[in-house]
């Protein structure tokens, strides 16, 4: 999996505005309003309804708000990574309070904040009343279970797949993805995201959900989408305040990749999690971390991301989830970027325009 360095924003608060679209308000489908609002769609709103903290009362003690949100995406979308940055917004915003405990539940998948008044729930795995089993979809029989839809660039998404597949196999991390693999691949695509999240809202379900962008929040412009998953959490009401910037960019700081890899890599290069300050409180899978490689060297080059560009033309649905797929490439080195604001600073002009 592909782990992205947060690198430092210079500009101020005001600029790291995204354009946010809310779905599902035009079209008589989801995948309507992902077509039509896409090219500009960079964050999302929630989708269907939002459900309120359940009030439960214990006997012999005061009622509790209970929140559960499930972490879900398909396999290689960057969700290990998003895990781990979403027990780091739970833990720091814990740590502004003195009766607040976070806890990480192995067994579960779960991370939870508990303070006098309340709890909050987020998993990959089981919370109290919600299956949240990461990979399978959105339960709409469940529309008091809340969900975080990570969504990665679906090039990127296979390249990794392939490029991972081989390494389980082979014990070694070979440099480049099959061209004709990744390809191939896009056709069953739109069916694994519809399966997810989509079929389920076009179908009328109305299950909570936040989808979002892995390369956005892997970004410079990350900050802005955790302030979105950390209201959409319920966590401004523990914490009295909207998440600030610098408290953002201290949480993705915190699971950068040159943060784990001081902390956590051993003088022969592989990662130890046992390593004294290596923030393992959940299993963060670290022997599967590797050095990030452009999405051009996984495919060989400009031939093979045309190859890969071309198989996409027919499939509109996944062309409006991320603005027609066409990464940025700065204009200083003309290296690929996830996005624009993830060139290097005062260097803001693609030379091939979204």
């Amino acid at each position: 999996m592909r782990l992205l360095c947060l690198v430092a924003i210079a500009a101020a608060e005001p600029a790291c505005g995204l354009d946010k679209c809310d779905l599902g308000r035009g079209g008589k489908t989801l995948s309507d309003e992902l077509r039509r609002r896409g090219s500009r769609c960079h964050a999302f709103a929630p989708l269907g309804k939002r459900p309120a903290s359940a009030s439960i009362r214990r006997p012999g003690r005061q009622a509790r708000n209970e929140r559960e949100v499930c972490i879900r995406a398909l396999s290689q979308s960057g969700s290990t990574w998003t895990e781990a940055v979403v027990a780091e917004i739970l833990k720091q915003t814990c740590a502004t309070r003195p009766d607040c405990t976070f806890a990480w539940d192995e067994a579960t998948s779960t991370a939870s904040v508990r303070w006098r008044a309340g709890v909050i729930y987020a998993s990959y795995g089981r919370t109290p009343n919600c299956d949240c089993t990461k990979h399978r979809p959105v339960r709409q029989d469940q529309p008091a279970c809340a969900n975080l839809i990570v969504l990665r660039d679906s090039r990127s998404r296979q390249a990794s797949h392939f490029r991972y597949r081989r390494l389980v196999v082979r014990g070694q991390l070979p440099p480049r993805a099959s061209v004709w693999a990744v390809a191939a691949q896009q056709d069953r695509e739109t069916a694994r995201l519809r399966r997810l999240f989509i079929g389920g809202y076009d179908a009328g379900g109305n299950a909570s959900a936040l989808p979002f962008r892995y390369e956005l929040l892997a970004s410079p412009a990350g900050p802005t989408i955790l302030r979105d998953i950390d209201a959409y959490l319920g966590l401004p009401r523990l914490r009295g305040a909207p998440l600030s910037l610098r408290a953002s960019q201290a949480v993705l700081a915190a699971q950068s990749k040159n943060t784990l890899a001081r902390k956590c890599r051993d003088g022969t290069g592989t990662y130890n999690v046992s390593l004294p300050g290596c923030p393992a409180e959940r299993s963060i899978q670290l022997f599967r971390t590797h050095e990030s490689v452009p999405l051009d060297t996984l495919l060989g080059g400009a031939p093979g991301r045309a190859r890969v560009d071309s198989a996409l033309a027919s499939h509109p649905l996944l062309r409006a989830m991320w603005g027609c797929f066409v990464p940025p490439r700065c204009a200083s080195d003309g290296v690929l970027r996830p996005t624009r604001a993830a060139c290097p600073p005062t260097v803001h002009q693609p030379t091939n325009p979204r």
